[in-house]
C-alpha cells in the first residue's frame, strides 16, 4: 500500500493533515490552509527566491519548541474555526 505512492528516487515526499471533531468549519479550515499556498509565480522562484519572503511566525527555539518572545499573547485558545 505504501508503495503506490511512491514517485522518483526519493520515494513517499507526501503529507497529510487531518482535523477531528465535530463543529469545525470545514469552509474556513480549507480557506486558511489554501492561503498558504505559492502562487505559480512563487513556486516558480524556487528556494532560491523563496528566501527572499517574510517569515509570518514569530520566532521561536527549534530545539525546545517555545516561542522566544516573551510576550504573553497567546491565550490557549483555538482558532474560531476549530469549534
Amino acid at each position: 500500500m505504501v508503495l503506490k505512492d511512491f514517485e522518483g528516487a526519493l520515494g513517499d515526499k507526501r503529507q497529510e493533515i487531518v482535523f477531528m471533531g465535530s463543529g469545525m468549519d470545514q469552509k474556513a479550515i480549507r480557506a486558511a490552509l489554501d492561503a498558504c499556498l505559492l502562487t505559480d509565480k512563487e513556486m516558480a522562484l524556487g528556494p532560491e527566491g523563496w528566501f527572499d519572503f517574510e517569515d509570518p511566525l514569530d520566532d521561536w527555539d527549534v530545539m525546545s519548541g517555545e516561542d522566544d518572545d516573551d510576550d504573553d499573547d497567546d491565550d490557549g485558545s483555538l482558532p474560531s474555526f476549530l469549534g
